[in-house]
């Protein structure tokens, strides 16, 4: 039984009881209402302590996430297996050409001397084209001589180019002391002479020069005819197996005959088997004889006593007409010359 009026509601104690039931229910409710992790209104979030726990482990993973995304952009995209594969490849390229670079300056030493050294190399890495992998060459450098003491040089099969005897250095010194200077069995045209002359014209006491087996021509005949002004001493200059013609022969001919003195020893130099015909080698003896008084090494003389009195001789340039003489000069004096093929050996002597 309830009366209202005015607006007051009166209850009884059992509505009174039920009110305060129902307060704390509403209360109950409204404590979970503020533990449920829901947007309230202008998007202000409220959580309860629970979500406040959620929220500061997702902060220490986001800054954990955050340092790592930072260092691995300071440091860059990490590489691929196929990126690993390929540097370990590299890796591996690196080491045995080292290697190999290595052994082949150690054993390429020869021949005597203080210097004997081998060639040495350099790696390089060089890219074979844009936006692909690069690869190892050998750099070379200029190979070290063969021979070097207080009497000779020699550079003999060493495999050089012109590149590589246009390199060497010999400024160093005013003079050198050498006897014999030797660059046989190269790979050397006119052009790898000049260092070679400037060094030549260094030499006081030069006695011998070795340029053959090369693959000079005429157009270094006249650097190698100023050696015999530059060095009066030399006596034996050995250029056979090159590519001179008859020109060029001559025009190193002339220049010996000018530089020497008749009390001097006839220059001994050997010119045989060059660019010059065999059937044309006799006609170019004579004329040298007719012109320049040249010797082609008579029977009767010696390498440095000529006993008709030239300047320069030149052996083996006209081997047939050598044989001749040699065969009349042992008939005349009861001597029998024995061919090679008579030999029980069969070999030569």
């Amino acid at each position: 039984p309830e009366r209202s009026g005015e607006g007051v509601d009166v209850k009884s104690n059992e509505g009174a009881v039920a009110d305060k039931k129902d307060g704390k229910a509403d209360e109950a409710a409204g404590a979970e209402a503020v533990a449920a992790p829901e947007k309230s209104g202008e998007g202000v979030v409220v959580k309860s302590s629970e979500g406040a726990v959620v929220d500061k482990q997702d902060g220490t993973k986001s800054s954990t996430e955050g340092g790592q995304k930072r260092k691995a952009d300071a440091l860059g995209d990490p590489p691929s297996e196929v990126g690993k594969k390929k540097e370990e490849d590299e890796a591996k390229s690196d080491k045995a050409l080292a290697v190999g670079a290595g052994g082949s300056s150690a054993s390429g030493g020869g021949g005597g001397g203080s210097g004997g050294g081998g060639t040495s190399t350099a790696l390089v890495r060089v890219s074979l084209s844009a936006g692909s992998s690069t690869a190892l060459v050998r750099s070379r450098a200029c190979p070290g001589p063969a021979e070097d003491s207080s009497r000779k040089l020699s550079y003999a099969r060493r495999g050089l180019k012109d590149e590589d005897a246009n390199a060497l250095d010999f400024s160093g010194k005013a003079s050198y002391g050498y006897h014999e200077v030797d660059f046989s069995m190269n790979d050397l045209t006119s052009k790898g002479l000049p260092r070679i002359v400037d060094l030549l014209s260094r030499c006081s006491s030069l006695k011998v020069l070795k340029l053959f087996k090369n693959r000079i021509d005429d157009d270094g005949a006249a650097a190698l005819a100023e050696i015999f002004q530059r060095c009066p001493s030399i006596r034996e200059v050995h250029l056979s197996h090159n590519r001179f013609t008859s020109a060029g022969i001559e025009a190193m001919v002339a220049g010996a005959t000018n530089c020497r003195t008749r009390d001097q020893e006839p220059l001994w130099l050997r010119v045989e088997n060059n660019d010059v015909q065999k059937d044309r080698q006799g006609i170019l003896l004579e004329e040298l004889e007719r012109r320049w008084k040249v010797c082609w090494r008579r029977p009767e003389c010696t390498q440095f006593r000529c006993c008709v009195g030239s300047k320069v001789h030149l052996p083996f340039l006209d081997m047939n007409r050598e044989r001749r003489e040699n065969k009349d000069l042992a008939e005349r004096a009861g001597v029998h010359l024995r061919a090679r093929s008579e030999h029980p050996t069969g070999g030569g002597g």
